[in-house]
């Protein structure tokens, strides 16, 4: 499912649309969907899609109509069209620990000894899975945004690329 809309909005139609029956069948929660979402690497309003993403970094070029005509930013995503791709891509992550802050930097790590590098890029959804192991998504730079790299966060959490978001002009 694709849902669009504030997180208020979301939590709020997902918990009334949801919900439990008087019956006690079961119901799918935010948590789910979330899970869902993250697993199926999806961009959320507010979390991957804000003023500082454009669609193309966060997976989303079906959603731009390209025989449309004039909309508000077509110069910026024509000229990343033109160049060929977006600088940043959305990226799934998995890690071991205690789920990195939303928000928190992510570094390249040294392949090597596993020291964390320049910041490449940020969080911007965490979910723990159990006490040991999380999932994420963040945005990086394209030239990091590969398969198997290993990153660090900045409070030192090693993580793993599992999934870039597609991109094709």
């Amino acid at each position: 499912i694709t849902l669009w809309g504030t997180k208020e909005n979301l939590d709020e139609w997902i918990a009334r649309s949801f919900a439990r029956s008087s019956e006690g069948n079961s119901s799918i929660d935010l948590a789910v969907t979330e899970r869902w979402r993250v697993e199926a690497l999806r961009p959320r309003l507010d979390a991957e899609v804000t003023e500082e993403t454009i669609p193309l970094e966060a997976g989303l070029t079906e959603t731009i109509a390209p025989n449309k005509g004039c909309y508000p930013g077509q110069e910026v995503i024509e000229r990343t069209l033109s160049i060929g791709s977006p600088a940043r891509r959305l990226v799934k992550l998995e890690g071991e620990g205690t789920p990195p802050a939303p928000g928190e930097s992510l570094r390249a790590a040294s392949p090597d000894t596993g020291e964390a590098g320049p910041e490449i890029g940020k969080v911007t959804t965490t979910l723990g899975l159990t006490p040991e192991r999380f999932i994420a998504l963040g945005i990086i730079r394209k030239s990091h945004a590969k398969e198997g790299t290993p990153l660090r966060t900045a409070s030192g959490q090693a993580c793993v690329i599992r999934g870039v978001s597609p991109f094709s002009a």
